[in-house]
Formats: C-alpha cells, structure tokens, sequence
C-alpha cells in the first residue's frame, strides 16, 4: 500500500483541482473576438442573433472562409457581406474578389481598426487607429452625419474605445455617413457599380457591451439600415477574427466542449479505478533469473584448438569434409556416396555455383582423401573452398 500512496495523493489532488476548476467563479474576459458565438463583452453574439429582426427576408450564413473563397459565385445579387473584426488585413486577391462582388448589385459592411494596405490603397484610405488621450475624460462621442438620424446627445462608450477615425478619404468617391468629435469621419460609404461598400473605423459599435450600453443599440441599428432591407442572403464573416476560440484556462476549454469533457471524465474515472484496485493487490515481483550463456560455440573453438594444436590436419581436413557432404544431403538433396561427374553436374545445377569450380572442389576433396599427410597450405585451401561453396549456396537461398 505504501508503494501506492504517491499515486493515490496525486488522484486526490487531481480530484480537488477539477472541483475547484468547476467552481471557481468565471471571470470576465475582455479579449476583442466579434464572434458571432461569443457571449463576453466584446463578442458579438446579440448582434448576429438580432440579424434576422433587421433583415426578415434574408438567409444567414456564416463560414471562417476568406473573402475569395466566400464570394466565388460571380451572379451573385441583392446580397451583404457583413465583415466585422479587430483586424481585416485582405490579400489583393480578396480585395479584387471584393469589389467585383459589391459592383455586381450587392453590398460589403466592413468594421475594422484597420483593413490592411492593400484595400486602402485601392479606396485611397488611412486610418488613424485607436488614440490614447490621457487627458480625455471619456471616450469619443460619435454621430450620424444625417440630420435626419442625428442623435442630440450623440453616442459614447468607453474609454479609447471609439477613437479610430479616417485621416484621409478620397473625398470625391466618397459620402461620409458617421462623425466623431470634430467632425472626423469614422464611417464612410462608396459607390462600385451597381452596389456600395460600407468602411466603419470602430468595430467595438457592433459588440455585445457596446450595444448594451444605454441607447446605443440605435446606433449599430441605424448604420446597419444602411444596407437595404430586402436582401436576399447575409453573409456573415467568421474568417477574419482574431481573437482566439477560447480564452479561458486549459480546464474551462475541456469542460466547456462536451466531447471533450467526457474523454476528460472518462480518463479520470480509470485512473481512480486502476488506483483502488491495483493498491489491493498486486503479483510479487517475479525476481530475473540468471541469463543461461550458450556454450556450444566456446566447445566448438576448443575442439578446435585442440586438433589444431595437435597439427592432425588430415583429421581436421576430414571432419570439415564430413560436415561438407552432410550439407550437401540436407540442403541440396543429393546423395555423396559417389563423387563423380554425374555428381559434379548435379551439384553445380542444385547450387548455382559455376561447374568448374564445383569440380575443382571436389577434386580437392578427392585429394585429400586418398593423401595421407596434409601440409598447411592444402588444408588452408580446402578450407577457403568449402567456405566460398557456402557463401554462394546462401547468395542463392537468398
């Protein structure tokens, strides 16, 4: 049991940390996303879900595709691309993609702290980005340009969170719908073809807090009907957010998907069990037993030393050929008793290896047979030749 107790007080802290996860009170997170799923204060999920009240006619689509990729159907019309993000840094292919969609008889809403320097060249824009102003009391207030929809107190938000504005517009293509102090604009609306694009410098006019705060519903409901009422199909972009899927800590991500929670759980729930019952009982270590060395090799190598040492090369030369002729009949198959021509071409066919050599090995063998001393040098010989015999025979098997 105390082998186990690390383990055990790891499981019950385990334990304690998913609990405490559980119920520790959920902070609030201020990370910018737009979401359209992100119910914190700078998410947009009000907004996407108040879509259909606004446009009652359209359909709704929401895909994390670029721009290219999203508008690749060229006959489209009486539609809007609503692109709504911290950042909207669009390739030259996406700005291209986009203009031609909107001067087909559509509509792009755009509302970024910026929108990279492709689209403002091609718009002739610059934007200022956010200002800190430490001696601002509060954030900027801004305003419809329209008399008609001009609000008398203006709207605010705040701190440094409405101060993006455009620093230069290309004044003769370009109608100024929205102002902030001073009369900078901050929402400006262009003329392509048969359609308009929509470029709102502050984003956080379209988040959940934003539109929460007092009457500021109006004015992300007043520059969105901007965009005509009846269309046919809204496209809501998810591509061009930059916040991340969650930002909370890597417990709340597992408890907060459901497949995942379960995986979690379930992991868990083995560990505990492999736990209670492995710490009743357990088989005995099984001690190792002593590794058993094969000692035929080292009997071989005596032996051999030993006929060696006694200089019996006819002995030696004898064996080797016995042991030669037993390889012979049960490998090749072939019967040694006789070894004659007949046996030589057999033999070279079995083995593959050339007649000629074949028969110089066998003479060989003949020789020493029927010699009754044996020098060095015919032993050596005999030797190499035997060998050489194997290594071909096995080349082949391969």
């Amino acid at each position: 049991m105390k082998e186990y107790r690390f383990y055990i007080i790891i499981g019950i802290l385990l334990v304690l940390y998913i609990l405490l996860t559980i119920f520790k009170p959920k902070q609030t997170d201020w990370t910018v996303t737009l979401e359209k799923k992100d119910k914190n204060p700078y998410g947009a999920y009000i907004l996407y879900h108040q879509l259909r009240d606004i446009f009652p006619d359209a359909k709704i689509y929401a895909d994390q595709l670029p721009v290219y990729n999203q508008l690749s159907d060229t006959t489209l019309q009486h539609t809007a691309y609503l692109l709504i993000a911290p950042e909207a840094a669009l390739h030259k292919e996406d700005v291209n993609r986009l203009l031609s969609y909107v001067a087909s008889g559509n509509e792009a809403f755009i509302a970024s702290y910026t929108i990279g320097r492709v689209l403002s060249d091609t718009l002739h824009l610059d934007m200022s980005g956010p200002v800190h102003d430490i001696f601002r009391k509060d954030s900027a207030v801004i305003n419809f340009n329209d008399p008609l929809i001009r609000s008398d107190s203006g709207y605010y938000f705040r701190k440094f969170t409405l101060d993006n504005y455009f620093t230069k517009i290309d004044t003769a293509h370009t109608e100024v719908l929205g102002i902030m102090d001073k009369g900078k604009p901050d929402f400006i609306r262009m003329k392509f073809g048969k359609g308009y694009l929509y470029v709102h410098a502050a984003p956080l006019c379209f988040s959940n807090y934003f539109m929460l705060f007092k009457n500021n519903d109006q004015y992300t409901a007043t520059a969105l009907s901007y965009l005509p009422r009846n269309m046919k199909t809204i496209y809501w972009d998810e591509y061009y957010k930059s916040g991340p899927e969650y930002s909370g800590n890597v417990m709340s991500y597992f408890l907060n998907h459901l497949y995942l929670k379960w995986a979690w759980w379930i992991a868990v729930l083995t560990i505990l069990v492999y736990l209670l019952f492995e710490s009743k009982r357990r088989q005995r270590v099984i001690p190792e037993s002593d590794f058993k060395r094969n000692t035929s090799l080292d009997f071989v190598k005596t032996v051999g030393e030993v006929y060696f040492n006694k200089r019996d090369n006819k002995n030696i030369a004898e064996k080797k050929i016995t042991y030669f002729l037993e390889f012979i009949r049960s490998h090749l198959y072939l019967p040694t008793h006789t070894l004659n021509a007949e046996f030589i071409s057999a033999l070279a066919a079995k083995s593959e290896v050339p007649e000629d050599e074949v028969k110089k090995l066998i003479d060989l063998i003949i020789r020493v047979r029927t010699s009754q001393a044996l020098s060095n040098e015919i032993l050596v010989e005999l030797n190499n030749d035997i060998e050489y015999f194997y290594k071909k025979t096995n080349e082949y098997g391969k």
